[in-house]
């Protein structure tokens, strides 16, 4: 049987300076054994606040602020996806981390002096209830199977 791949799509070549340094810091988290799959996502969550962010006449990564960064988390939060639905909270956050890191590596880099993403508030993510609960029934037949007469009758199994 013959193995199938995926083919790639050549990459154009970047617009900006922030594609190049998207580029670069990529690479460095392959390097640093991130999977693929967090390369990819990251590369798609970054990309999506580069084309923002050109769209907008930012092409530098130092023109990019605490209030551009507030301006994009806004935009995410006011963004409807085709079916018209907004982005949840969590996957406002997802987007919002890479940028975290990314500007982080550019400061440790010594490429821009300050971290604009150091002091961006993240939407606090929900807590969500089990998915899977036992119901009345369940619970009673567990608690019949303890001989409470015995201290250690549950955790043989009798």
């Amino acid at each position: 049987m013959a193995r199938i791949t995926k083919t790639r799509k050549p990459q154009a070549a970047p617009k900006t300076a922030m594609e190049l340094l998207m580029h670069e810091h990529l690479n460095a988290l392959s390097v640093r054994g991130y999977s693929e799959n967090t390369v990819r996502s990251r590369r798609v969550y970054l990309g999506f606040f580069i084309e923002w962010a050109y769209q907008h006449g930012l092409c530098e990564p130092i023109e990019v602020t605490r209030p551009v960064l507030e301006r994009y988390q806004r935009y995410l939060f006011f963004y409807r996806k085709k079916n018209g639905e907004p982005l949840t909270f969590r996957s406002q956050h997802t987007r919002l981390v890479p940028l975290r890191v990314w500007f982080r590596w550019m400061t440790r880099q010594n490429l821009i002096l300050h971290n604009p993403a150091s002091e961006i508030e993240l939407p606090k993510l929900g807590r969500s209830l089990p998915k899977n609960i036992f119901s009345a029934a369940e619970v009673e037949r567990i608690m019949t199977l303890c001989d409470v007469e015995e201290p250690s009758a549950c955790a043989t199994g009798r």
